[in-house]
């Protein structure tokens, strides 16, 4: 990943710097976002100068049991409401530009799926109609 002179992160996604590509095992994506619990929650005090109101989310501890590549430890330093600062120095965080490709391959697992029911939809409506012409 790298930054741009816009400051927003984007991924390093042309062909010209990659090899040995092959296709992806969406299933694989499928099954850890298919294992992510959503939690509601309320920041601790030292959080609140950054996020004061509850709110929903994914655990990064409870991340890193199903897929550890998507979380890192960061050393961070927070300043409470107090003027006091709190230091984590294993906070971990969440990468969120692999989470998203994740999603996408999730989506598309979804969407394949979702055509094959169609499908399979579509021929037992047609076999049902024959049925009732038979009857």
């Amino acid at each position: 990943m790298s930054s741009n002179s816009t400051s927003f992160p984007y991924l390093d996604c042309d062909i010209r710097v990659k090899e040995n590509i092959e296709d992806y095992d969406l299933n694989n994506s499928y099954s850890i976002i298919k294992n992510i619990t959503m939690r509601k929650f309320n920041y601790c005090q030292c959080y609140q100068n950054y996020c004061p109101t509850e709110t929903f989310g994914i655990m990064a501890q409870e991340l890193k049991t199903i897929c550890p590549n998507l979380v890192e430890e960061n050393h961070r330093i927070f300043d409470k409401a107090d003027g006091t600062e709190v230091e984590i120095p294993d906070f971990n965080v969440i990468n969120t530009q692999l989470l998203h490709l994740h999603l996408i391959a999730t989506v598309k697992s979804l969407l394949e799926k979702v055509e094959t029911l169609e499908s399979k939809v579509q021929t037992l409506e047609s076999e049902i109609e024959t049925l009732k012409q038979n009857v």
